[in-house]
């Protein structure tokens, strides 16, 4: 049994990336039947304590926002290049729809990278200020 070792999770940059330096590295046992249901769940916490920081604090720069959800989604389209396959393994309906969706994760990444161009060019030309409110 050989163990894997991989990175961990970098922290978000305004630019997409392919793999950074690694500052802690993750023992993956291959024999592990555990690892990635595991990694499924921490996956799922994860997005849902983001959806509930944003719900609480509103604070953050919209630049680092979608930079997030553009990689966030890099990375599901890739997890998607794995379950296309192996979910056809058990269901060829369900294996042609995950490769559907695999596709349609690849078209939402496109337009978040727009989005973020779309940030970076309009911040530089006109640098947001703060509106005070009517009637204050």
């Amino acid at each position: 049994m050989d163990v894997v070792s991989a990175d961990s999770p970098p922290t978000v940059a305004a630019e997409p990336v392919e793999s950074a330096a690694p500052a802690q590295t993750i023992t993956i046992d291959p024999e592990d039947e555990h690892v990635v249901p595991e990694a499924l769940s921490r996956l799922v916490a994860s997005a849902r304590f983001t959806l509930r920081a944003m719900e609480v604090n509103a604070i953050y720069p919209p630049l680092d926002a979608v930079a997030a959800m553009e990689q966030t989604t890099e990375v599901l389209h890739r997890v998607g290049g794995h379950l296309d396959l192996y979910v056809g393994d058990f269901s060829t309906a369900g294996g042609k729809a995950m490769g559907r969706a695999r596709d349609l994760l690849r078209q939402v990444r496109s337009e978040l990278s727009d989005a973020r161009n779309h940030l970076a060019i309009d911040s530089e030309s006109s640098p947001m200020t703060a509106v005070e409110p009517v009637g204050v």
